[in-house]
């Protein structure tokens, strides 16, 4: 009589293993979904600062606004709101 159980154990911990790295993908992936989809700010910034600072090898241009105080970036706002419900002055910097 043969003994087939002697290989059983290592499949059964790959299986395992498996399982659980599909498992936390999966996790990871409906998580990242969620951040994705947070409202953007619909609040009207005290100014838009457009930043043309010439830099060793071409000018880098970077726009942000002011809100409270602090510098937040365009992505973190809706844009069309902004737009349409605020008088928002544009200082440019060199």
């Amino acid at each position: 009589m043969k003994n087939n159980k002697k290989g059983f154990i290592v499949p059964l911990l790959l299986g395992i293993i498996a399982l659980l790295v599909i498992g936390g993908g999966i996790y990871i992936y409906n998580n990242k979904k969620v951040e994705t989809s947070i409202s953007l700010l619909k609040l009207c910034p005290s100014e838009k600062i457009s930043n043309q600072m010439p830099v060793p090898g071409g000018t880098r241009h970077t726009t942000y606004f002011i809100l409270n105080g602090q510098r937040r970036e365009l992505s973190e706002f809706d844009l069309s709101w902004v737009e349409k419900n605020c008088t928002v002055k544009e200082h440019v910097v060199f």
